[in-house]
C-alpha cells in the first residue's frame, strides 16, 4: 500500500520517499510506525500476508472431478 503511494508521489516529482528511511528523514515516521503496527496486528489475526501457494489435490479430490467429468479423456461439451 505505501509502495503504491510512494510511486504515485515519485511520478508527481514529490522530494520525499514515504517508504525508505535513508532517503527522507523524519517527515512519513509516523505513517511507516502506523503501518507496521497495523501489518503485526494483522499478522498475529491471521490476516496478513497470506500464502500464495495453492495446495495440492487429494486423490479423493481428483477421483471426484473424473466421475463428474471435470477431467478425463471425453471431448468438452461447450466447446
Amino acid at each position: 500500500m505505501l509502495s503504491s503511494i510512494d510511486r504515485k508521489l515519485k511520478n508527481q516529482t514529490y522530494p520525499y520517499l514515504i517508504t525508505c528511511m535513508s532517503n527522507t528523514g523524519p517527515e512519513f515516521g509516523l505513517s511507516r510506525d502506523a503501518f507496521a503496527a497495523r501489518s503485526k496486528c494483522l499478522k498475529i489475526l491471521s490476516k496478513g500476508n497470506k500464502p500464495k501457494a495453492a495446495s495440492p489435490l487429494t486423490d479423493h479430490e481428483i477421483e471426484a472431478m473424473y466421475q463428474k467429468q471435470i477431467l478425463g479423456c471425453q471431448t468438452p461439451s461447450n466447446y
